[in-house]
């Protein structure tokens, strides 16, 4: 009972701190990169002892700062409409947008080993996701293999295709995804180390770089 009481102790606290971040962000109309990072570092400057207290840390070192930032990534995608939206816009903006490469071909992508990173700057941590193309199903590796998701694929042509949601055990991606939930996806360029996806989500547009493995 105490582990358990523990978890949701820091469950709440570490919410208390996302919806302080929220109302920072909504109260100074974030609309950049810039000052959503302002808000986050003072309100995380002004919160750390939670982090402290939760993971009985010594140096900042010892804070897990992905697992918080999971349970506040989730918490703001959950609750806080505003902030979310900022990150999104910020996220989704076009100025390093290629154009689909003419005349691509993308069979032997069908199956394959890739990975993207994500970087946090604000965390200080690059979350690095592994992928694999296999047959008519599609699995993502996070956490170093500790966490996955698994979905159905069906390529709708050559270069086009649609991922189903069956499973997570990833706390982030099984709150933000059902079963059956679909994404659909395009393969707009590739060398011979790398592909570049896009997708729209929200009816914003982001392209991703999967590196071979």
């Amino acid at each position: 009972m105490m582990l358990i009481s523990s978890t949701v102790f820091s469950q709440k606290e570490f919410e208390r701190v996302a919806n302080k971040l929220c109302k920072c962000i909504e109260k100074e109309k974030a609309t950049t990169q810039g000052d959503v990072d302002s808000c986050l570092e003072r309100t995380f400057a002004k919160n750390m002892d939670v982090f402290f207290k939760y993971y009985d840390a010594k140096t900042i070192d010892d804070i897990d700062m992905e697992e918080v930032g999971n349970v506040i990534g989730i918490y703001i995608a959950e609750n806080c409409t505003y902030a979310a939206e900022a990150f999104m816009d910020e996220a989704g903006k076009e100025s390093n947008f290629i154009e689909p490469a003419e005349d691509l071909t993308c069979l032997d992508i069908h199956q394959g080993e890739y990975y993207y990173t994500n970087e946090v700057k604000e965390l200080n941590f690059i979350d690095t996701t592994y992928v694999s193309f296999n047959g008519d199903l599609y699995l993502e590796r996070m956490k170093n293999g500790k966490t996955y998701s698994i979905l159905d694929i069906e390529w709708i042509n050559d270069c086009d295709f649609e991922l189903t949601f069956k499973a997570s055990n990833d706390p982030m991606k099984k709150r933000l995804s059902k079963p059956g939930d679909i994404y659909k996806y395009q393969i707009i360029d590739k060398t011979p180390t790398s592909i570049i996806i896009e997708t729209f989500w929200n009816k914003r547009k982001y392209q991703v770089t999967f590196h071979k493995i």
